[in-house]
């Protein structure tokens, strides 16, 4: 994923790892499953869990090109 984000400004890479999430993993049922699974735990909508995974690979994606 680095490699394809590589000259882009910091909220291009928040798109990019959107559309990432939303590519392989909103599809995966398992991961899905899980994901609801976490939704229910902590009482929010499991967008709001999505969205934390799209954080969460963005922070990595900068660590990674930054360090």
């Amino acid at each position: 994923m680095t490699g394809t984000v590589k000259d882009k400004q910091e909220f291009e890479i928040f798109d990019a790892c959107k559309q990432h999430v939303e590519k392989h993993f909103k599809g995966d049922q398992d991961f899905n499953a899980f994901v609801r699974a976490g939704a229910y735990d902590i009482g929010r909508e499991k967008e709001v869990v999505f969205e934390v995974c799209t954080v969460e690979l963005r922070d990595a994606v900068l660590a990674r090109m930054h360090g």
